[in-house]
């Protein structure tokens, strides 16, 4: 039992207000959006068995917390090409912040989660609810909501929550791996430094600027978003996802940013 489990019990709602609006940058994993002379090259969005395979190996039936120690999220199998998940949004009371609070959706039958295509390389859903449409992308092992100070407003319970940020394993499952963590996050910004050098080889001009800003920022928007998970100094868990998400991102934006002709000799 979680401590606001112990002060309050959770209230299932059948409708409330929508979320609370994003009101921070989300540099850290902006879309892949090629350069005006490749538009017409648009990325093919990712196949359902793609999108299958990568939500049933990673997520399926795994309790995920947001920041690895709040509320509760299960995805669950509908059927080969969809997917339904519970939400338990942990918070405060909107009348009296002082107090704990708690919403469930999706207790009694699973909430549908819509397909949203994979704008960064990875598979996006939406949990279909107007009282919480929380969006993320499925990583391995975590969903990852890019702005991490979004929340969800339930003013029929007098409740509000944060949604924002990566939701996965609390901390005592990662502590034992911490090594492998460290090893699989030491290959993962090797390979972001190799293809982000690709990347800003194909661009020029105001694009080129853009990509070399948002790159040098992403290590401060990977700590602002990881700072609050649960054991993070000890396993690493966060930053090692964020930076295979930041990896997948650019590799999405290779995919369609056409190499720069080369100058034809005399």
């Amino acid at each position: 039992m979680t401590p606001l489990e112990a002060r309050g019990q959770a209230l299932v709602l059948p409708g409330a207000q929508p979320p609370t609006p994003a009101g921070v940058k989300q540099e850290i994993l902006r879309e892949a959006r090629p350069p005006a002379a490749a538009r017409p090259q648009a990325a093919r969005p990712a196949t359902a068995p793609t999108t299958r395979a990568a939500v049933a190996h990673t997520v399926i039936g795994a309790p995920l917390f947001q920041g690895g120690n709040s509320g509760r999220l299960v995805i669950e199998r509908v059927d080969d090409t969809s997917f339904a998940a519970r939400l338990r949004v942990e918070g405060t009371q909107i009348s009296d912040p002082g107090h704990a609070c708690a919403v469930e959706l999706g207790m009694s039958e699973p909430v549908a989660l819509t397909y949203l295509g994979a704008p960064l390389g990875m598979p996006r859903y939406q949990l279909a609810a107007p009282i919480c449409p929380v969006a993320f992308d499925v990583l391995e092992g975590a969903v990852l909501v890019a702005n991490h100070e979004a929340s969800c407003t339930f003013s029929a319970a007098d409740c509000q929550g944060r949604i924002g940020g990566l939701w996965g394993p609390q901390a005592q499952a990662l502590i034992a791996q911490a090594k492998d963590i460290e090893r699989r996050r030491s290959r993962e910004e090797r390979n972001l430094r190799d293809k982000f050098r690709s990347l800003l080889k194909r661009l020029s001009g105001n694009e080129l600027r853009e990509a070399a800003a948002e790159q040098a920022g992403f290590s401060s928007e990977r700590e602002m978003l990881c700072r609050d998970y649960a054991g993070e100094v000890s396993h690493g868990f966060c930053a090692e996802r964020v930076t295979a998400a930041r990896v997948v991102a650019v590799d999405a934006r290779l995919a369609v940013t056409p190499e720069k002709k080369k100058a034809a000799r005399p």
